[in-house]
């Protein structure tokens, strides 16, 4: 099961392939009510460019580093 934070418009940190994206989607957009819980994701790079998916497990929540 996702952790609560895991919603549409977060942004997020993908740890597999060390990007962070703002997630657009989670699971597949047609779902059955008997299918299982997604375990991945499709993520937006920040500033645009194309989506990739990404499994639930690898991703952390990303905050930005605010200048000091």
């Amino acid at each position: 099961m996702a952790p609560d934070w895991v919603a549409l418009q977060v942004r997020v940190r993908d740890r597999s392939k060390d990007r962070v994206g703002i997630i657009r989607g989670i699971g597949d957009p047609i779902r059955m009510s008997d299918d299982p819980p997604p375990d991945y994701v499709w993520l937006l790079p920040v500033g645009g460019g194309f989506e990739w998916p990404a499994a639930i497990g690898d991703l952390e929540r990303y905050e930005e580093e605010k200048p000091t």
